[in-house]
């Protein structure tokens, strides 16, 4: 039983100096790359209501080495409309009714889903239609 807990004690220590070992070399390996650095553009759109969305222009730079991101900058902080598009969501199964979803062309996260009463499958143009109360 003691050389049991004896290996088990060797193999957690170990495993303790493995995992120390593998962040130091991760970090030693872009401390040690010779970097080059690209620039890249980068815009994020954060949706901030039914109407419109928050555009972030964001600057930063890339080793094309070993990966590093570094000098994050915002450079332009704006509000603009949705972009919107509407999809068929279609028919909702086992209830008479039919979706049409919503969605924001730049992918800042907007979606609205209304819920129409239909007859179907198959459901008559959700456009025809008047959506439900929820």
């Amino acid at each position: 039983m003691k050389k049991l807990c004896h290996r088990v004690s060797i193999f957690l220590a170990f495993l303790l100096l493995l995992t120390i070992v593998v962040g130091i070399a991760a970090t030693a390996h872009a401390r040690a790359c010779n970097h080059n650095w690209i620039w890249l553009l980068e815009v994020k759109y954060e949706t901030t209501n039914s109407q419109e969305h928050i555009v972030s222009d964001i600057k930063h730079r890339e080793c094309t080495i070993c990966g590093t991101k570094d000098n994050w900058t915002i450079i332009g902080v704006e509000l603009e409309s949705h972009d919107k598009y509407s999809r068929d969501g279609g028919h909702v199964v086992g209830t008479q009714t039919h979706k049409w979803i919503t969605l924001c062309g730049k992918n800042c996260g907007y979606s609205e889903t209304q819920t129409y009463t239909c007859s179907g499958p198959p459901c008559v143009n959700p456009f025809s239609l008047t959506p439900e109360t929820e």
